[in-house]
């Protein structure tokens, strides 16, 4: 992250993100293909909103890769996170009640973490793929 006006942004949308709180949805709220599905199924796994997310970072698995301090790496993760709901596509991080079935969308953190644990997942993927070859 090299503009200095874009990095004290991002420290500081990193420090609001615990202020943000769950938005409960319509209750005839239905997912279009841009929301992205938090949940361990299959359904959510293969859902096209899901997809796109996942395609989506690994264009910032390389400068989270360059990051030694915790700090750079939530700026990294901060940056992807706006690039998914700042997007032309109006995706949202949202999970469904598995008691009542009403949609809800994510708190920032919580959407934060979800980026965060993606790009994870992505490097880890890569470094065993690296080692069987």
């Amino acid at each position: 992250i090299t503009d200095s006006s874009n990095r004290t942004k991002l420290i500081r949308q990193v420090s609001d993100c615990s202020i943000s709180r769950e938005v409960k949805l319509p209750a005839d709220f239905k997912p279009s293909a841009t929301y992205i599905l938090c949940g361990r199924t299959k359904d959510c796994f293969h859902h096209p909103g899901n997809r796109h997310f996942r395609d989506s970072m690994s264009m910032f698995v390389g400068d989270y890769q360059k990051c030694r301090l915790k700090a750079e790496k939530s700026l990294v993760v901060m940056k992807a996170l706006n690039f998914i709901q700042e997007g032309h596509d109006g995706s949202r991080f949202i999970k469904q009640d598995k008691i009542t079935g009403q949609w809800s969308e994510l708190t920032k953190r919580a959407a934060k973490e979800k980026v965060g644990h993606a790009i994870r997942d992505i490097v880890t993927n890569r470094e065993k793929t690296a080692l069987r070859r």
